[in-house]
């Protein structure tokens, strides 16, 4: 009795020295390596243009990222990250997401992990209305330093989901709202990245 009571203290006290706000940075490099857009729009006289093409590719990008969150409980943690993220050649963007990640053994000891992305990415700080959507899953390993701090090496892939600014190739001018039936453009990319969490 004595000892099953020494040992659930000593778990209630390896629980709660985890800390419970956490904050991090990390960055990366990624591989866009497959792009799709469907534009179809009015210019002119009412002439109609409908541009539909997809490929593979291969487009080289980084990214720097810092998060701040919450370990909820020794296997399950939710944060929130921003930073800035190349998606497509000149298509960088102020992403602003919210991930849960999932250690598969406690996060004061080495493992694998998995976790969800999902959010934002703003393309213009002084329009915050043009924004892309961003998803994305991924795995890695997660090596424990100490109680606190943390190092993983991740590996996810993710999708980009914009709608661009289309131009008019012969006057140059943007094509407004009212002429555009469709503007869908999607990245998919390969990510590795370092994160540092305390």
């Amino acid at each position: 009795m004595v000892i099953s009571l020494l040992l659930l203290a000593s778990c209630a006290l390896s629980h709660a020295a985890q800390p419970f706000i956490r904050y991090g940075v990390e960055w990366g490099s990624s591989g866009t390596l497959f792009t799709a857009k469907h534009q179809n729009y009015t210019v002119g006289e009412g002439y109609r243009v409908d541009e539909n093409h997809a490929g593979w590719t291969f487009i080289g990008n980084a990214q720097i990222l810092a998060d701040l969150g919450v370990n909820i409980t020794p296997h399950i943690a939710v944060a929130a990250y921003t930073g800035l993220a190349g998606i497509a050649e000149g298509f960088r963007v102020i992403p602003l997401t919210m991930r849960g990640t999932y250690y598969f053994r406690e996060m004061d000891c080495d493992g694998m992990l998995c976790y969800f992305d999902g959010g934002v990415g703003f393309k213009e700080l002084r329009n915050p209305s043009k924004i892309c959507t961003l998803l994305s899953a991924g795995t890695g390993y997660h090596v424990a330093l100490s109680r606190s701090v943390s190092l993983d090496f991740l590996f996810s892939a993710r999708a980009s989901l914009d709608r661009p600014d289309i131009v008019d190739p012969d006057s140059g001018r943007k094509i407004p709202e009212s002429s555009i039936r469709l503007d869908q453009a999607s990245y998919y990319s390969l990510n590795i990245s370092i994160a540092l969490n305390f």
